[in-house]
């Protein structure tokens, strides 16, 4: 058995707590074939009482009224008195969100993970997910996971456990304590490139799932960000000073000096794409690229059509949702009969099963010391199936947000507000998944890559364009060809009756602090992995009597 963990400590406390929990038959929630036995399966497996059906219609939850005050979790040193009422036994866990919206770790929402929510969530939903993805006790698994905040792990206050997680580290863990696979490799996204993790990755026997983010998929299939990551790493690590457990890197570091970089990192890729050709990927795929799955399915060894890797929706408010766990409708993501989704579009409230709209804003109603009721998860979910088990959707969208982060864009007073997300209800227009727009818009008139598609508003609603090439002479064709990229009627109308005009501009919003020192500030763990998100999309709101 090989174990690769970079804080085995906190792994041998989960296994103690988790030992007492038991396993669950997901697979019989494939057989659910009816929207009453989905319900009736919803009450039966997270304790709800019907007594809700009084309440959906009427009531929302926001997650910050059952979250944990920050400032008591940010502190380096606890005292037992500011954490008592946590623990019902010697260990508790308290989960973070990844800060989206940006801003400081002050901003974070911190939830206590409480037993019931554990059994009855928890643990069949990660278990549903992991195991249909092929992982058991006989495989190993390799698992990577956001840097940590400064606080998270394990802290000891006298007699007391207590366990502070990014909730994707946390689901992680929960799988590795219940499945309790033979071998496995946990390290934090940053390590990816690392000759070491790679050494040690390429020791595991039997890999069956890779839980990851495409995005670090994508640094090994793509050979140049493969290459440059592989010799940052020689160049910083006294490969001479290890010890016989890291015999396979310093073999690696031998054939690296023989046959140099390039041949050096096109052999890791190879060696890697061989030790995870078997392999399923657990993975959200939203947002991912045309050229992006092409480079995966490269590296896994996958024609099209033939893809294994299981897509999951787990939040911090509402545990694992649903996942990909039928393999003959891989695209599909089953929602588990777990907790009571309802979806909003337009103020009404309907159960997912009986709803007409074809998406919405999803509410859930979960189990816990005292039962959460249409807890707001700011996500938009796309129903495909209502018969029997919903399917949704793999992608998941976000409900628009204000940035915390401070943002800047020349020619614009400081006081701009920037909303970031996938879907906005902006005085009756509605915007959805505009990614998809803003990719199409992209391959059509020659966007430019890097730079977002912004919505002015302000007196008037304003659509900005990064235009390549000084195209501004075209706008008025672009117009008319518009609505032949996922626009939506909402905006199709608006530009028709000219409510949004639209113009070529500088679109280059960035953050007030340089995207490197960013990216540091979070690897050191000082700033939520959520402030590096880029999006393709902003809404400015402009303030009143300002001239742009």
């Amino acid at each position: 058995m090989s174990v690769y963990d970079f804080d085995l400590n906190l792994q041998k406390v989960f296994y103690s707590y988790f030992k007492d929990f038991k396993s669950v038959t997901w697979k019989k929630w494939l057989d659910i074939s009816s929207v009453e036995e989905y319900e009736e399966a919803i009450f039966k497996n997270s304790g709800l009482s019907r007594d809700i059906l009084d309440e959906i219609h009427l009531k929302k939850t926001d997650p910050k009224d059952f979250s944990l005050n920050p400032k008591t979790f940010l502190k380096d040193s606890l005292e037992k008195e500011d954490i008592t009422d946590l623990f019902l036994k010697d260990t508790a866990i308290v989960t973070h969100t990844s800060g989206t919206s940006g801003g400081d770790i002050t901003k974070l929402k911190w939830f206590l993970i409480s037993d019931d929510f554990l059994k009855k969530t928890w643990v069949p939903g990660m278990q549903a997910i992991f195991e249909s993805s092929g992982l058991s006790k006989n495989k190993s698994a390799v698992i990577f996971v956001p840097s940590r905040i400064k606080v998270d792990g394990l802290s000891k206050v006298d007699d007391l456990n207590l366990i502070r997680l990014y909730t994707s580290e946390f689901s992680q863990r929960v799988v590795l304590s219940h499945i309790r696979p033979s071998s496995y490799l946990i390290d934090e996204y940053k390590n990816a490139l690392n000759i070491l993790t790679i050494s040690k990755i390429l020791t595991l026997d039997d890999i069956s799932v890779i839980s990851a983010p495409a995005a670090t998929i994508i640094k090994w299939a793509d050979i140049n960000k493969l290459k440059t990551g592989l010799e940052k790493s020689i160049n910083s690590t006294d490969l001479n000073s290890l010890d016989d457990e890291n015999s396979e890197a310093f073999e690696l570091k031998k054939l690296y000096e023989r046959i140099g970089l390039n041949n050096f990192a096109i052999d890791i890729q190879n060696r890697l794409s061989e030790a995870l050709k078997d392999s399923a990927l657990i993975f959200s795929i939203t947002s991912l690229s045309r050229d992006e799955w092409s480079k995966i399915r490269k590296f896994m060894g996958w024609n099209v059509g033939e893809e294994k890797f299981t897509n999951l929706y787990v939040g911090s408010e509402i545990g694992p949702f649903a996942g990909g766990i039928n393999k003959e409708d891989n695209y599909r993501m089953y929602v588990f009969p777990l907790t009571y989704p309802v979806i909003e579009r337009k103020g009404k409230k309907e159960f997912i099963s009986k709803t007409k709209d074809n998406y919405g804003v999803l509410l859930v109603s979960r189990p816990g010391s005292i039962p959460l009721v249409n807890i707001d998860t700011g996500d938009i979910v796309t129903i495909l199936n209502q018969e029997g088990i919903p399917k949704i959707s793999g992608e998941i969208l976000r409900s628009g947000f204000k940035l915390k982060l401070e943002m800047k864009l020349e020619g614009f007073p400081k006081n701009t507000e920037f909303f970031a997300g996938d879907y906005f209800d902006i005085g009756g227009i509605e915007v959805f998944n505009p990614r998809k727009m803003v990719s199409c818009m992209g391959q059509r008139f020659g966007l430019e890559k890097d730079n977002p598609v912004l919505l002015v508003s302000g007196e008037s609603y304003k659509m900005v364009l990064p235009l390549e090439n000084n195209k501004n002479v075209l706008i008025d064709k672009i117009k008319e060809e518009m609505p032949n990229c996922s626009i939506g009627q909402d905006i199709e109308e608006a530009l028709k009756n000219d409510k949004i005009s639209v113009e070529m501009g500088n679109t280059n919003v960035k953050s007030s602090i340089d995207h490197s020192e960013l990216l540091e500030k979070v690897k050191k763990g000082d700033l939520p992995k959520g402030v590096l998100k880029k999006w393709p999309f902003y809404i400015l709101n402009v303030p009143e009597n300002s001239k742009i």
